[in-house]
Formats: structure tokens, C-alpha cells, sequence
């Protein structure tokens, strides 16, 4: 597929799973995306889309998967995007900007994978990040939030993989950091981390990537 993203889309108002990764897409996505309340699944990666994520996309409340990686947009996260019961939200390799937003309830209990690596986000990590309690996979590398590791990120029972490379991160490494015994592949790399690396990372008994 190339062209124009279809501006006709939201007249599939029964359509449930949409995936238009690995095209040619180009331009940007319209507002009327909003008004696709039955769909679940979203997967625009790899396209040539630009413009902003716009922010009626956290109208689709069924969804559960948006995966929009490896495209040409800017601008902020709409914060909407972080109030819905989400899955998997995966915006990496992009030129979004800004912070990332605070969350609500509805995603710290539901979100499993976030990737928003490969942008110019900057701002921190929201002392909120720690609430995802089903966290799997956090990859933040390749970003410049110029900030801190909050401890709260030793917080996540379920997190298998934490990604923080080349991030603009500041401070020492949480001594809690390897609390949930759970992770394997834990990467702080290229950043501007001080202090002692914590005796407590050798409680990380599945880590086999540091």
C-alpha cells in the first residue's frame, strides 16, 4: 500500500482489527479515527505517516493494542492515550516530543508492553511509573529526558525487560532496581548514571543481559 492514510476510515465503524504496518503510507492520521469505537487493535508501524497522534484516538475505547513504531510523527503523546485501558502501546521510532504523561488508574492495571524509545521525549519518568503493575517490557532508550531514575521503577512485579540506554538519565542506580526477581535483560548504558553500582543487582537471578 502507498498513498495517502485513508481519511475515509472511520466509515469501518464495525471493524475490529486494523493492520496497515510495513507500507507506504504517508501523511497524517485523521481525527476521525476517534469514531472507530468497535476497534481493538491498531498496528500502523513502519509507514511514512508525519503529523501529530491525534488526540481522538483515545476515544476508541475498545482498543487494547496501538502500535505505531517506526513512522515520521511529532508533537506530544496525547495524554488521552494514557487513560485507556491499553495492552500495549508501542510509539517508538518517532519525533515525538514532550514528556510522557502521568497515566491513570485504568492503564497502571493494565498496561503489559510500553515502548517509546527512539524519540525526543524529555521532561523524566513519572514517579507514577512504578503503578504498572503488569508491566512487562519498558523500553525508554534512545531519548533525552535529562532527569533522574525514580525508585519507584524497582516497584514492577512482572517487568522481564527494562531498557533505559542512551536516555539523558542522571543519579544513581535504585538499589531496588532487581525487587521483582523477574528481570532478564536489564540495560542502563550511555547515560550520565553516578554512584556505586547496588550489591543488589547481583539478587537478579534471571538476568542473563546487563
Amino acid at each position: 500500500l502507498d498513498g495517502d492514510f485513508p481519511q475515509w476510515i472511520n466509515k469501518l465503524s464495525s471493524l475490529e482489527y486494523l493492520d496497515f504496518s510495513g507500507n507506504n503510507l504517508q501523511g497524517s492520521l485523521p481525527m476521525s479515527i476517534g469514531e472507530m469505537n468497535a476497534l481493538e487493535f491498531l498496528d500502523l508501524s513502519n509507514n511514512r505517516l508525519t503529523g501529530n497522534i491525534p488526540t481522538s484516538m483515545a476515544l476508541c475505547g475498545g482498543l487494547s493494542v496501538i502500535q505505531l513504531s517506526g513512522n515520521a510523527l511529532n508533537g506530544s503523546i496525547p495524554e488521552g492515550l494514557f487513560d485507556m485501558e491499553l495492552n500495549e502501546l508501542d510509539l517508538s521510532r518517532n519525533e515525538l516530543t514532550g514528556s510522557i504523561p502521568s497515566g491513570s488508574s485504568e492503564l497502571f492495571e493494565s498496561l503489559q508492553v510500553l515502548d517509546l524509545s527512539g524519540n525526543n521525549l524529555t521532561g523524566g519518568l513519572p514517579a507514577e511509573m512504578g503503578l504498572y503493575s503488569k508491566l512487562r517490557y519498558l523500553n525508554l532508550s534512545w531519548n533525552s529526558f535529562q532527569s533522574r531514575l525514580p525508585p519507584e521503577i524497582g516497584y514492577y512485579q512482572n517487568l522481564t525487560v527494562l531498557d533505559l540506554r542512551n536516555s539523558a538519565l542522571t543519579g544513581s542506580i535504585p538499589e531496588d532496581i532487581c525487587d521483582s526477581g523477574s528481570i532478564r535483560i536489564l540495560q542502563l548504558d550511555e547515560n550520565s548514571l553516578t554512584g556505586p553500582i547496588p550489591n543488589e543487582i547481583g539478587n537478579c537471578s534471571s538476568l542473563f543481559l546487563l
